[in-house]
């Protein structure tokens, strides 16, 4: 009765610690603007689920001299962050923010990132201003496919729940086929 008691007590914990895992998406994003081209990543989407909130935006290459400008992750004037999921691909997106830059260029650093049904709203837009508010360079594509990568996103390993519960009911069986041997040799 003990080992019935203690499996018990495993799977309520086990399900109940596990239960908070939830897979996200990471989406890579790109645009080109003549010479300038802009590549980063969107973290944080849940699939199939609207009107939800990136966590982390990542530009990751750029012309310049810039490299890993995080969105989000820096003191950030976010004007626009919603995005929807479905199927593993952005169905709509708008985004809008500016960070801070130091060094190479100091200034600002506004991000534009778009999506819908349309031509006209598939965009990405990324422009450096100087300190001043004069605009060092600009580098925007509009229409087409847009500016998502169209492929399916790379997922986070996460925990499989049910692996654990599976493995506590094998031992609770082991232990009920081994209680019942010992009943029958007595």
């Amino acid at each position: 009765m003990k080992l019935l008691k203690l499996l018990s007590a495993a799977c309520f914990v086990l399900a109940a610690s596990t239960s908070s895992y939830a897979t996200t998406l990471d989406f890579d994003f790109s645009f080109s603007d003549g010479p300038v081209d802009v590549f980063g990543t969107i973290s944080g989407l849940s699939d199939d689920t609207n009107d939800q909130a990136a966590t982390t935006i990542t530009v990751s290459s750029v012309a310049f001299g810039l490299d890993a400008v995080p969105f989000l992750s820096v003191p950030t004037s976010v004007s626009s962050n919603i995005f929807s999921v479905s199927g593993g691909l952005i169905t709509t997106a708008n985004f809008s923010a500016n960070v801070p830059n130091s060094l190479p260029l100091p200034g600002r650093l506004f991000l534009l990132l778009g999506f819908g049904p349309t031509e006209i709203e598939r965009f990405g837009s990324l422009q450096a201003t100087d300190v001043s508010g004069s605009l060092l360079f600009s580098a925007s594509e509009t229409g087409g496919d847009g500016p998502f990568d169209p492929g399916i996103p790379t997922t986070r390993p996460i925990p499989l729940p049910a692996g654990g519960v599976l493995l506590i009911s094998g031992l609770f069986g082991l232990g009920v086929l081994r209680r019942k041997a010992s009943r029958q040799t007595v």
